[in-house]
């Protein structure tokens, strides 16, 4: 039979097939995704308990919004880091020492109001200092030679 000149073109459809082998994701890089979450939980508890702590409504609603802010950025790091995303390790880690730089930068007036609370309230004490080791095995773990490969791997299959 002869092609009709006037049909539309035709363009044969297959699925590609994969070849590589799928690569697991790190031990690295799922601990520090758990630790991640952990540091999230530790914050919730912070955060309840200065939500359940203040009266004013302003101050509450702010807490609130600033939990789900919380959830949503934890949420986002942790599938980004698992889906092998090097950019996001990289803001992970730019993120993180910058904060803890900044608290060196603005030491004064950081010990002046934040510090001052502490003896107050031991829960925020307490929430920041597992947050602030949490951070840091974070950084660690994202940033160790196998953690890098993997990334350096996972980008290479994109």
């Amino acid at each position: 039979m002869e092609r009709n000149p006037y049909s539309p073109p035709i363009s044969p459809i297959a699925d590609v097939v994969a070849d590589l082998p799928t690569l697991e994701t790190n031990r690295e890089v799922m601990l520090a995704s758990k630790l991640i979450w952990a540091s999230l939980v530790v914050s919730l508890v912070g955060m309840v308990h200065e939500f359940l702590s203040r009266s004013a409504l302003a101050i509450r609603l702010s807490v609130a919004v600033v939990a789900v802010i919380s959830v949503g950025f934890s949420w986002w790091n942790v599938s980004k880091l698992k889906a092998g995303r090097n950019w996001m390790r990289i803001l992970v880690t730019i993120i993180y020492v910058f904060s803890y730089f900044s608290i060196v930068g603005l030491w004064q007036s950081y010990y002046a109001k934040v510090f001052a609370d502490y003896p107050e309230n031991a829960i925020k004490a307490v929430v920041f200092v597992i947050n602030t080791m949490l951070s840091v095995v974070i950084v660690v773990f994202i940033n160790l030679p196998s953690a890098r490969a993997w990334f350096s791997r996972m980008k290479q299959r994109r």
